[in-house]
């Protein structure tokens, strides 16, 4: 084989290894092993996910094939048009086989009768909770948990953990999961996957150790020594091993930080877990400036680096991304493992532990585990525990187009979303594989949390995509998954690797793109909510954790704009005023270019109580104030909420219907109609908030009598700030740090009244370790805790065992007061709050601000700023920006003279000054 020498000549390779200079030369080999083992690791990743069937995988030709695709969408080119008024006919009802067996015989206006009816294999996926389809009753109850990181992961476990204190978890059909929320749902089914799978080899553990938690030891000293005296704390060790009792949540906490290769029982503040998480990250990011480094040969010019060879200059699945991978091993050591597995497999070599792993803990070992959990726990016993049908969430990209980059990317779901479970995967726009996908269960964790990849949505407006794209490209942040493409053959991904760029951007979609790309769900459907309404699941219990500090509901305000659009079906939750003026907030670009930018106008005039059918024009566009005026208005309060969860619902309206009566309550039969005015109940939604009472704290806290010595305004200041974590300032001293990091007990400003667990508890606003955690942190810009409201970013970068603990223990809280009635005769069943308190608040509304009911200029929306200690709502002089804008001016109230502001820049840096009586007391 000859190649070009320096010159224009010829030369054999060996030739120019001979002129190559040796330091060159050691360059070249050590780039050549690399790829080796990059292309070994992705072999064996793949390999050691279990052997794959033969691609391609063939079309369901009946109802009952195995091993094939069932499409939604009859072709590729079906799939990528804008999606208009013709979505798939009822496309939340496949699982109902007597509602499609009837629909021929409906007339022609009937919802289900518009587009093609889907075939009888894409009915079965979504009607079998099996392989072999042994049994197709309706599923009961369902858990979906939202995507967010490190913010979501422990409130959503949380909430498993409360679901086991309430009964619940042991009769859950499907647990559904995004990102942060996939890592809560990985623990619970690795736990169950460990007491199914064969030769364990240890005593089996219960659901009770699995979520047996203490209070952290720093602690103590913050309550009254009564109290701390019957209260379980951890040991004051930084060290695991200990608390054996805990050992399970201890571990959780423990490694926490999932990208260091350390672990720590340290507070997030700690010096020692800061140069922890510092000593990592840089670590990293030396392993990421090796791999994007480009290596030069003297006669071969200038050879680009070992990531860009792979990704850049050609497409191969190969990912070279040293913070995939340690990302994915701290998944897998913190959530995955048993500790007593962890502790076994400290003997192995680096990296062994975790082949070793992928090797055997594969989805399609889970399919095992999960078919033996039915064959003991059939879905009709309701006394032994069942194996959920777990769904991991993720994003597929269609392939790596040219302009992929440089244009605002589709938020469409029900084609983007693609599901991993133990029987099956797939995405409308690729179909639906009945056959577990080839991959590790730690895989599918990584690729549904895989935030940083250069397909991320996250930052979805052009051109801004472009550049947050190209920058995480560039430097090898790519912790997405390649998937063979199973709708076409081997051969064909044999070729690819031979295309160079710019020639392999022109394959993409089912019919083109060799692999599959997977980035993170939380891109699509963030709370995973597809997965669970397509099964027809009655009762889902959602688990809303992202960063929502404005308290806008972004998921669940994505999922109602998506059915909405389409037109078939809608979302109500009777509890939120006016939610589809806040969700039209969540209608941007994206959206427009799905489904059009007249039907996202036509949708935002009607929910703004426009003519019904008035059509995108000057008086539509007339009453939709602009986003930046909007958004300092519109929100819930999530720092007065009195409640464990919101109600929603899910229901088929005909087109043109109107919000009725009916509908504030989600009263709706659950059974097919004939009649296309028929309405119909799909699902009903529980949603658990990470939300707080902030006076209900005040009480628990009793700051009312610390405060008394203080009058009027100062009084009520001082209060604020002790809720914000200033409560020393109450004391005559601080309290004093020993040296195993816990406080001296102080008497004066001591908790005494909280139970370590809500089934232990009085009815208190909270638990004692989210309680204690409030009283010793500090606020945020807008005068609220930072808890629990915490940026996802601060989280996932600086996480430590007691943030962890006190979002574990608010979510277990709230899902433990669920209790779940079962359907009788007559009835269909509902999952309600436990306690009569409880349950009569959770059906009030909450309350309006009378600043948008009685107007801006009303004696109400004036005592309502000077009352509200809290929320920051101040009326002020709007800017001048905000008058000359002639579009926006006419919504702004009155003559543009005074404006409900929410968080003004100018007051950012000190939000809330202290009256002079209140800085004179201190």
């Amino acid at each position: 084989m000859a190649i070009d020498g320096p010159k224009g000549g010829t030369g054999t390779i060996a030739a120019c290894a001979a002129r190559t200079p040796q330091p060159r030369l050691i360059a070249v080999t050590a780039a050549a092993i690399l790829l080796l083992a990059a292309a070994n690791a992705s072999a064996a990743e793949s390999s050691a996910a279990g052997a794959s069937a033969t691609y391609p995988l063939p079309a369901c030709a009946g109802a009952h094939d195995t091993g094939c695709v069932a499409h939604v969408f009859p072709s590729h080119a079906d799939a990528v048009t804008l999606r208009g008024t013709q979505p798939p006919a009822c496309y939340l009802e496949l699982w109902d086989a007597a509602l499609w067996s009837a629909v021929g015989t409906y007339p022609e206006s009937h919802p289900c009768r518009r587009g093609a009816a889907p075939d009888a294999a894409l009915q079965r996926y979504f009607r079998c909770l099996d392989g072999a389809c042994t049994n197709t009753s309706r599923p009961e109850l369902g858990v979906s948990l939202e995507g967010g990181g490190s913010k979501s992961a422990p409130f959503a476990l949380g909430v498993l953990a409360g679901l086991e204190d309430a009964g619940l978890l042991r009769q859950v059909d499907v647990l559904s999961s995004v990102s942060g929320g996939s890592y809560a749902a990985y623990f619970y089914i690795s736990r169950v996957h460990d007491r199914f799978a064969p030769d364990r080899g240890q005593p089996e553990s219960t659901p009770a150790d699995w979520f047996r938690s203490c209070i952290p030891h720093g602690y103590r000293g913050y309550f009254t020594p009564a109290l701390a005296s019957g209260l379980p704390f951890c040991s004051g060790t930084y060290a695991i091993g200990e608390d054996g009792a805990y050992r399970y949540q201890r571990h959780l906490g423990f490694w926490q930080d999932l990208v260091a290769a350390t672990g720590s029982l340290r507070g997030s503040g700690d010096r020692l877990e800061y140069l922890n998480s510092a000593g990592s990250i840089g670590a990293l990011a030396a392993g990421h400036v090796a791999t994007v480094w480009p290596l030069g040969i003297d006669g071969l010019g200038v050879v680009g680096s070992a990531h860009h060879i792979t990704h850049s200059l050609f497409d191969w699945p190969e990912n070279f991304s040293p913070s995939r991978e340690a990302y994915r091993q701290g998944i897998e050591r913190a959530y995955g493992y048993d500790p007593q597995d962890w502790a076994a497999d400290q003997a192995l070599a680096p990296g062994e532990a975790f082949s070793a792993r992928r090797a055997t803990r594969t989805m399609a070992d889970l399919r095992a585990s999960y078919e033996r959990a039915r064959a003991e726990c059939p879905p009709d016993e309701t006394t032994c525990r069942r194996m959920p049908l777990w769904v991991a969430n993720t994003t597929a990209s269609t392939g790596r187009h040219l302009d992929n980059w440089v244009r605002t990317p589709e938020r469409d779901s029900l084609r983007h979303q693609f599901e991993l479970s133990p029987i099956g995967h797939g995405s409308g726009h690729f179909g639906y594989a009945n056959v577990p996908p080839p991959m590790a269960m730690m895989d599918a964790v990584g690729a549904s949390a895989a935030f940083l990849d250069d397909e991320q949505r996250l930052i979805g407006e052009a051109p801004l995509r472009l550049f947050a794209s190209l920058f995480l490209h560039l430097f090898n942040l790519d912790w997405g998954t390649e998937l063979e493409n199973f709708n076409l053959a081997d051969s064909r991904r044999a070729t690819h690797r031979l295309v160079p760029w710019p020639f392999y951007t022109f394959t993409s979609g089912r019919d083109g793109a060799p692999y599959i790309h997977l980035s993170d769900g939380g891109n699509t459907d963030n709370i995973g909510m597809l997965a669970q309404l397509r099964r027809g699941v009655r009762h889902i219990v959602v688990s809303a954790s992202t960063m929502d500090r404005e308290g806008r509901f972004p998921s669940l305000c994505r999922l109602k704009n998506q059915l909405e659009l389409d037109g078939t079906y809608r979302l109500e939750a009777p509890e939120l005023l006016d939610l589809d003026k806040v969700c039209n907030l969540e209608l941007g670009r994206a959206e427009e270019r799905t489904w059009g930018a007249s039907a996202v106008a036509r949708l935002k005039c009607r929910r703004l109580g426009l003519e019904p059918g008035l059509e995108p024009g000057p008086e539509c566009d007339a009453r939709l104030p602009g986003d930046h005026y909007l958004r300092k208005v519109h929100g819930y309060d999530l720092f007065r909420w009195d409640r464990p969860f919101v109600r929603a619902c899910v229901v088929r309206l005909p087109a043109g219907a109107e919000v009725s009566a009916a509908l504030g309550h989600c009263d709706f039969p659950e059974s097919h109609d004939a009649d296309p005015a028929a309405a119909r109940l799909i699902a009903s939604l529980y949603v658990i908030k990470p939300a707080i009472d902030v006076e209900a704290v005040a009480q628990q806290l009793d700051l009312d009598r610390h405060t008394a010595r203080l009058q009027g305004e100062a009084a009520d200041y001082a209060r604020r700030r002790a809720i914000c974590g200033r409560f020393a300032e109450l004391l005559p001293h601080a309290p004093a740090v020993l040296a195993d990091g816990s406080v001296a007990a102080v008497e004066a400003g001591a908790i005494t009244d909280c139970a370590p667990t809500a089934a232990a508890g009085q009815g208190a606003a909270l638990t004692c370790t989210p309680l204690a955690f409030l009283r010793v942190n500090t606020c945020n810009a807008d005068g609220y805790p930072h808890f629990p409201q915490h940026d996802f970013i601060f989280m996932t970068l600086n996480s430590s065992h007691s943030l962890f603990s006190a979002y574990y223990e608010l979510g277990r809280q709230y899902a433990a007061e669920l209790r779940f009635e079962p359907a009788r005769a007559g009835t269909r069943g509902a999952v309600v709050a436990a306690g009569k308190a409880r349950a009569r608040s959770v059906l009030a509304p909450l309350p309006a601000d009378p600043c948008l009911t009685a107007g801006w200029d009303s004696a109400a929306c004036a005592a309502r700023v000077r009352a509200d200690t809290y929320r920051k709502f101040l009326c002020v002089r709007p800017s001048a920006q905000d008058c000359a804008n002639g579009a926006d001016n006419a919504t702004l109230p009155g003559n543009c003279d005074r404006v409900l502001t929410y968080l003004p820049e100018q007051d950012d840096r000190r939000p809330l000054a202290a009256p002079p009586a209140a800085q004179d007391k201190r």
